[in-house]
């Protein structure tokens, strides 16, 4: 259903086992497709994936839920390549 796209930690520091837990505050939907931060642990992560319209009307009902079958994918977050562009590595 989704998949963790990004960490705010360096990729050894994290342990990708347990439920990420995500609030309908946190993260964006549009055209079927999630964005947004959730939490592993006490680790915040940057979440990405499909959503269908059931899990939609779902987390607008109960505004918080836990991904808990996922697939992941940990990468080093891109430091800022422009001029004056917010560095989100720091």
């Amino acid at each position: 259903m989704g998949i963790v796209s990004f960490v705010y930690q360096k990729p050894k520091e994290l342990n990708l086992e347990g439920p990420i837990q995500i609030y309908s505050d946190q993260i964006q939907i549009k055209d079927n497709f999630f964005y947004g931060e959730g939490k592993l642990g006490k680790n915040k992560v940057l979440i990405s994936g499909s959503i269908d319209n059931s899990f939609e009307k779902k987390l607008n009902k109960y505004h918080t839920c836990y991904l808990v079958d996922y697939r992941a994918k940990i990468e080093q977050i891109m430091p800022a390549t422009n001029p004056g562009e917010f560095d989100y590595q720091k």
